[in-house]
């Protein structure tokens, strides 16, 4: 588990339409980034806190992780919450 940063973790969403917004955004970042991955060195790597040392591929298949990981957190609770969606 990563701790948590005011530099890497949003603040809390206003209203939905602010998170329609953000991830607008987030998926344009991820479609520009996506040829810049593709082309990573594989030899050149950075260091995540939880995961080690990851070329560009491997971070840029975080962004697929991350999001798998939170709309599993969304389906847990809306099961608790008794929601269908």
């Amino acid at each position: 588990s990563v701790p948590p940063s005011a530099f890497y973790t949003p603040k809390q969403p206003v209203n939905k339409e602010e998170i329609r917004t953000r991830m607008r955004g987030m998926l344009e970042k991820v479609r520009l980034a996506l040829p810049m991955a593709q082309n990573a060195p594989r030899g050149m790597k950075l260091k995540h806190p939880g995961f080690g040392y990851l070329d560009g591929r491997e971070w840029f298949q975080l962004i697929n992780m991350h999001y798998r990981h939170h709309r599993r957190q969304q389906k847990r609770l809306n099961t608790f919450l008794w929601i269908t969606a």
